[in-house]
């Protein structure tokens, strides 16, 4: 086989391969985009998630009908610390986490990408006023 074929051929192969390689599935974010206000449970991690998307960001909590629901946050700016309060808005994603905290071991956690985080303000830190 002459060198100017297998050239050829080598291009083709991979031209025909690099589609199949390089393509990874994202994860959908196309949810409705959603405002909270929680509470941020431990630091900055790093985590690979169940389809295999490296994130980076916090497990945070947040409270809907009386009922506390635990997330993990997606964040671009990693500029917040352990038991701050935030209020985001954000999108959930068909994607989760596994994760330890407290009492419960390698829970399955969903993902929310954030869009937006700030400091919640200060009448949210402290709570109702009576």
């Amino acid at each position: 086989m002459s060198r100017a074929r297998r050239i050829r051929l080598t291009a083709v192969l991979i031209g025909l391969l690099f589609p199949l390689v390089s393509c990874q599935p994202f994860p959908e974010r196309k949810g409705p985009v959603e405002e909270f206000d929680m509470n941020i449970l431990t630091n900055a991690k790093s985590i690979r998630t169940r389809l295999g998307e490296v994130l980076v960001g916090y497990l945070a909590e947040y409270e809907l009908n009386l009922q506390k629901h635990r997330i993990f946050i997606s964040l671009e700016i990693l500029k917040y610390r352990k038991g701050e309060r935030l209020t985001v808005k954000g999108r959930f994603i068909d994607d989760s986490v596994r994760i330890s905290y407290g009492d419960q071991i390698n829970a399955e956690v969903p993902v929310v990408h954030i869009l937006r985080a700030a400091p919640a303000s200060p009448e949210k830190k402290l709570g109702p006023r009576l």
